[in-house]
């Protein structure tokens, strides 16, 4: 009989600890789930990246192509939206792909995955754009000529404004897959987050997406019919502390004055901008 009660609670505890095994590695494998399912799934409702938690690229400017692509999943043809050139963007995750490098990017809670050789890298602070709260970093300038503010996130939705010139300053309070919400003439409205700049860095590198090869005009006063005081040749990087409705004031070649921030790319430093790839590959 002893030998038969040992047994009995030999065999007990051995299924107790399985058990208790199974549970732990169900609780393990139910948070590993999840936390691939945070990094793979976007939740546009959320802040997804905030804090510097993750590198931060700017997307490329190039005659030769028309925004940044995005798709679903690297390698693949499923799009995913589009992102607009020379941005900061977080960049999440890196794979390769029958031997070509994507990168998974986040461009105002909107997520998606482009090739490599589409990103440039920051040697520098560059702030990717998110909603602070109690924060006047929220300003962003328009950064077309003139563009249309919609009553919802979406090209779908009304028309909520027309006609709102280049350099006009909105504070955006909220981000919801790749629009933003703000506040126009006192009327809510949404915006397409790919026809606004940002004031995310001191320092810039002249840049245009054209192909021409001319310089930018540095210009007396911020307005495009401002007297010319001299033209800044591409590439030159430079930093100004005042940047006001999209453009920037800066000296260069003796002379003060204000340049045009859609002929610039947020760099970071004074190093500049290089290609996350090889620039050949471009």
């Amino acid at each position: 009989m002893p030998f038969i009660i040992a047994g009995a609670l030999i065999v007990i505890l051995f299924l107790g600890g399985l058990a208790i095994g199974l549970i732990s590695s169900n609780k393990s494998g139910t948070q590993a789930n999840k936390n691939s399912q945070n990094a793979e799934q976007g939740d546009s409702s959320k802040i997804l990246v905030q804090n510097g938690d993750f590198d931060t690229v700017v997307t490329v400017k190039s005659k030769d192509i028309d925004n940044i692509k995005l798709f679903k999943e690297p390698g693949g043809k499923k799009k995913a939206g589009k992102v607009q050139e020379g941005v900061p963007c977080a960049l999440l995750q890196e794979k390769t792909v029958d031997g070509e490098k994507w990168a998974k990017i986040d461009f105002c809670n909107r997520q998606g995955w482009c090739r490599m050789d589409r990103l440039r890298t920051i040697f520098g602070e560059t702030c990717y754009f998110y909603v602070k709260e109690n924060s006047n970093e929220n300003t962003v300038f328009v950064n077309e000529r003139a563009i249309k503010l919609h009553t919802g996130a979406g090209q779908d939705t009304d028309i909520a404004a027309t006609d709102v010139k280049y350099g006009t300053e909105l504070t955006i309070s909220k981000v919801e897959d790749g629009w933003g919400r703000t506040n126009y003439q006192n009327k809510e409205c949404w915006i397409d987050m790919n026809v606004v700049g940002f004031y995310t860095s001191k320092y810039w590198q002249v840049e245009r997406c054209d192909g021409s090869k001319n310089g930018i005009k540095l210009r007396k006063s911020s307005t495009e019919d401002s007297e010319q005081l001299t033209t800044v040749p591409l590439c030159t990087k430079f930093q100004s502390s005042d940047c006001r409705n999209g453009w920037a004031r800066f000296t260069y070649g003796g002379k003060t004055g204000w340049l045009k921030l859609h002929y610039a790319t947020p760099c970071g430093s004074s190093k500049g901008l290089s290609f996350s790839e090889d620039e050949n590959n471009f």
